[in-house]
Order: C-alpha cells, then structure tokens, then sequence
C-alpha cells in the first residue's frame, strides 16, 4: 500500500472516529434535553390538572383559613397524593398569600407521610419561599425552576398562577425530586449513547463499502449514461482491465474559432462558456445511449459501441450529432442572456474497429478506445472548416445511415494513416448556429 492510500485512508478513519464522538455528545445533549422537556411538560399537566382534582370552587372557600375543615383538607390531600402516584411526582400543591407570607392550602403526601398520617396543616406557612416562589402569583406563564430545595428536599419544580371562577389568586405546583430527575435523565442518555455507538461501530464496514461504491459510482456517471452504470454495479456488465476489439462509431465535436474565442474572455467567462457547452453536449451523449470518452479542451469525444453494443449504434451517434446542432441554437439563446458570445460547431463521425477498454497504468485507468478510426475522425472533423460544413461522415458511417439523411460526397482525398482515398459525405441543410 502506497503513502498515499495509506495516508488517505488514516485521514478517512479520523473523520469517521471524529464523527463518532460528534454523534455520540449530539445523541448526550439531545436526549437530556428531550427527557427534561419530558419532565416539564408531565409537571406543567400535573399542576394544571389541580383545580380538577381539588374541585374549582375550592379555592374561593379556602381563601379564608377557618372556613375548611380538617376532614375536608385531609380529603383534598388523599386526592392529590393519589394522582401524585399514579403518575410518578414527589408533590402537589397549592399556595396562596397571607399577608407578607405564602401558606400551603393543600399539598399532596409521600406514601411514608400517608403511613404515619402526616398531613401537614392548612394554611401551613412555607418560610423558604423565595422571591420566585412569590413572583409565581404575577407571572402571566408557568415557571419553571430546575433547581429548589426546602425541608422536604431538592425538586425540579412547575409553578402555576391560577385564578378561581370568584377571582381567587392561587398558585398550583408540582414537584420531582432532583434525585429522580437525574436518574431518568441518565438511564435514558446512557441508553441512547450507547446505543448510537454500536450502531455506528456496527455501521462502519457498511458505510466504508458505501463510500466506495458511491464513489466509483460517481466516476463511472461522468463517462457512461445511467443504465450503463446500473448495468456495470448489477454485474450484467464487467469492464476489464486491458482492451477488447469492437467495432463501434466516433462522434468529435468542437467549437469553431475557439482560440480566437478564447482570447476574448476573461477566464471566468471562458470557463463558464465551455461548462454550459460540454454539459449540454454531454447530455446529449447520454440520451443517446453513447459513451463520453473525454473532453479535449473543448472538443467532445463520445463512442457508441463500447462498452455495451447496440445494433442501431451508427443511428444512435448520427441522432446525437443533429441533437446537438438543434440544441446550439437553445445553447446560444442562454449564452447571450448571460453576455457570452454565440458559438458554432462541427462534428464527424466515422466507424470501424477499435480497441476499447481501461487504458492506463495501475495508479490510474481511463475506459478509452484507441485505433485509426479515432485519428481519422479527428482529420475529418478538421475538414468542416474548410468544407464550411457542420456534420461530416465517412463512407462507414454512411453506409449505414445513408437512408436516414440527406448527404453528398463533398470530397474524396487522402487522410494520413490510410493507405487510399476516402469518401468523405456532407449533410445538407444544416445550420451550425453561427459562422462557419
């Protein structure tokens, strides 16, 4: 394994621990804060569910300390101690101010004060109240106060002003012991911590092969259409290293004048032109079920043929070709709203055999086919300037569209690496979409 890998892959696995630990403090936090909002909303409920369970007229009638008696207090107390164990809280209670103080009107028991009869008094003074116990008889909201601590214990406390149907002011609150807070609280982030981290852990090989199958899915997508691709990741196709001989047809494009072009952008303009003309024109391939082989500045080079043989490929790549001078003319139309010049196009196509498969060394393959055919597409496509053409075929190629268009022979000459002249046809009424 080479430094490079060997580097990249330390890189890799520090990301993903980092992002373990990222996750697992997310998982902490989110989960403390969802088990406490948890809490607030079951005390918030509870101290709301008191004037129900006390009765709503209680509170006109307890306002004056003589006019309850014991029996009745002691009942109200049964009733919220039984509603305070049937869902989990530590007190019930209700305040209202005497004077400078604030006095229990009721308040639920434990189940060991219940044991030994316990009760507390009514209008039992409170002398720990606090400056917040007593701004909870003003305040428009609940409050909530994540921390007090009294005779009876430290609590995570609701309080509620409440207001009887004859005006009566009180106050309902509702207590859970901090003990029984942190313990909720810790069973539930533990759990899911933990649980997080062995998913995670258990993720890992998963998301490894993920990455990588995403990965070369995402190269292969820049060369092959889409059906390829899922033909290749299905196993219906394999691609081998080394080359294979395949008779297939080239399609060159490129854009004419390009360097004189070139020398009236800016770079930012140029490279803008060149991405909104070599996706166009890739896309174009793809629809035609053709292969891009590569982008040569700012030629295009695509094949239909390989990898995958179709019997209709010289029809396939003659379609791509008139796709692509119809679409220039769209092309140009976003050009200019974006104050780039319009361009024209020549293409050619020729067909034979190639040897096509992944090219290269082992630190870099490239699916590519090489053969005279490709240089002699390359020299045909150089003629549409001179013959002020836009799409030229070789007889190969036209021998097997030649009942799909209208085409002459616009000239017969020698092209390097051919032993004798070829024919070389010429598509009429075409518009290239700009000077020729």
């Amino acid at each position: 394994m080479n430094l490079m890998k060997k580097y990249k892959i330390t890189i890799g696995l520090m990301i993903y621990l980092f992002g373990v630990v990222c996750y697992c403090v997310y998982t902490y936090y989110d989960t403390k804060h969802k088990i406490l909002d948890s809490i607030d909303a079951q005390l918030l409920n509870a101290a709301k569910a008191v004037p129900f369970i006390l009765g709503e007229n209680f509170h006109d009638k307890a306002k004056d300390k003589n006019a309850v008696t014991r029996q009745e207090y002691i009942e109200m107390v049964m009733r919220l101690s039984r509603y305070c164990n049937d869902i989990d809280l530590e007190y019930l209670y209700t305040w209202v101010k005497n004077g400078d103080q604030i006095v229990f009107t009721t308040s639920s028991a434990t189940p060991e004060e219940l044991e030994e009869k316990d009760y507390g008094e009514f209008f039992e003074p409170y002398p720990e109240a606090e400056e917040q116990d007593f701004a909870a008889f003003d305040a428009s909201k609940p409050l909530l106060l994540s921390g007090t601590s009294d005779k009876w214990g430290d609590f995570r406390t609701v309080l509620v002003r409440k207001v009887s149907p004859n005006g009566s002011v009180y106050v309902a609150g509702a207590d859970m012991t901090l003990k029984d807070v942190n313990s909720k609280v810790q069973d539930s982030v533990v759990l899911a911590t933990t649980s997080a981290l062995f998913f995670l852990m258990l993720a890992f090989p998963g998301i490894f092969l993920f990455y990588n199958k995403a990965r070369q899915r995402e190269m292969m997508t820049r060369f092959l259409p889409k059906e390829m691709v899922e033909d290749i990741e299905s196993g219906r196709l394999t691609l081998e290293s080394g080359g294979v001989e395949r008779h297939v047809t080239v399609l060159l494009t490129d854009i004419r004048g390009f360097t004189a072009l070139s020398e009236q952008l800016s770079a930012s303009e140029l490279v803008d032109l060149l991405n909104e003309y070599l996706s166009c024109m890739t896309d174009i391939v793809f629809a035609c079920r053709g292969t891009l082989d590569k982008f040569i500045g700012d030629a295009v080079m695509a094949i239909f043929g390989s990898p995958v043989t179709h019997p209709d490929d010289p029809q396939r790549a003659l379609q791509a070709a008139k796709n692509m001078l119809e679409s220039i003319v769209t092309l140009n139309a976003r050009l200019v709203q974006q104050n780039l010049p319009e361009i024209s196009i020549g293409i050619a196509l020729n067909s034979g055999l190639v040897v096509a498969g992944n090219i290269g060394s082992p630190k870099r393959l490239d699916y590519t086919v090489i053969g005279n055919v490709v240089n002699m597409t390359a020299r045909v496509e150089e003629l549409n300037k001179e013959l002020k053409t836009c799409l030229l075929l070789t007889e190969s190629t036209y021998q097997y569209v030649a009942n799909q268009i209208n085409a002459d022979v616009v000239t017969e000459r020698m092209v390097k690496g051919c032993s004798k002249p070829i024919k070389v046809y010429g598509v009429r009424n075409l518009s290239c979409s700009g000077s020729v």
